[in-house]
């Protein structure tokens, strides 16, 4: 709503194409773009990525470095992100932090050098955290009381403790007791390796976090093009004063094959509430945190 007494809204800065077309964007960058998009939304990432930058440029600075070459550093990082994504989130920041172009210009903006070097980023970065994780912390840890007689008679409290990650400090045991779990398990081998891999699973299924959850797939489109669609829309809606503005906006992408278009103010704002819900499930921020171009409602 305007505070004017005319009447008149104010207006926002100008949206440059690339931060809502992604009709170019080749399907094999897609899923890089959307998350690095959709981090581009986190004021508290992007502050995180640029503490980083100056950091990452001392420790390079005046040496010949080839390209792939690795890099290693000790650095602190600000958590922005929930519990369990938060050496995920580290390592993403890191990754970005050594392109000087990100994150303040769009997916399509950045040089082909940089998007070459991270067009499977989310990828890596999560091979990166499991590799490093598993050198500490075992994804899975059993012992047999054939091999050990002597667990017959320790409790599980003993044997948690005795088996448990040294990958996080004793100041923050809170966090590994969220997302560590201990128990008593039994296997009969008379059945088949299949048959008990069968049976683990369903078990993951029905005790993991998220296991029973599969994802909505609709048939004929592209849900990744769709979300950063989406995003589109979110900051269209930020930058346009009103709807029929957004709608001359993108008028011409409907003559493209992967152009976004939305009808009415109803599918609009159920495309922005979208780009909300993939920015909760793809970054996981605390509560209360929102895209940066985040808005209610349209200006009018």
């Amino acid at each position: 709503m305007s505070n004017d007494p005319n009447g008149a809204i104010p207006a926002r800065p100008a949206i440059d194409l690339a931060e809502y077309d992604f009709s170019e964007v080749p399907d094999s960058e897609l899923e890089a773009c959307r998350y690095y998009e959709y981090l581009r939304e986190s004021k508290g990432l992007v502050g995180e990525i640029n503490r980083l930058k100056p950091l990452f440029k001392d420790k390079v600075h005046g040496k010949e470095l080839k390209a792939g070459q690795p890099i290693n550093w000790n650095v602190w990082h600000t958590t922005v992100k929930e519990h369990s994504v938060c050496v995920l989130e580290a390592t993403i920041a890191t990754k970005l932090a050594g392109r000087k172009h990100c994150p303040e210009l769009p997916w399509q903006k950045l040089p082909r050098a940089d998007r070459d070097g991270l067009k499977d980023f989310p990828k890596r970065s999560e091979d990166d955290v499991e590799a490093s994780m598993l050198e500490s912390f075992p994804a899975l840890v059993m012992a047999l009381s054939d091999n050990d007689p002597a667990l017959g008679q320790v409790t599980l409290r003993d044997w948690a403790e005795k088996t448990g990650s040294k990958l996080f400090p004793n100041e923050v045991v809170r966090l590994e007791d969220r997302i560590v779990f201990s128990g008593f398990f039994q296997i009969f081998k008379s059945y088949s390796h299949a048959r008990l891999i069968e049976s683990f699973r369903a078990w993951l299924v029905k005790h993991h976090p998220g296991g029973a959850r599969k994802p909505k797939v609709r048939r004929g489109r592209n849900i990744v093009r769709d979300r950063l669609n989406a995003l589109g829309a979110l900051r269209l809606r930020y930058h346009c004063r009103t709807l029929n503005e957004a709608q001359e906006l993108v008028a011409p992408l409907r003559l493209k094959p992967k152009g976004m278009s939305y009808s009415d103010r109803t599918a609009w704002n159920r495309a922005c509430e979208t780009a909300i819900q993939e920015f909760q499930t793809l970054l996981q921020p605390p509560p209360g945190h929102w895209p940066i171009h985040y808005t209610e409602g349209w200006q009018k």
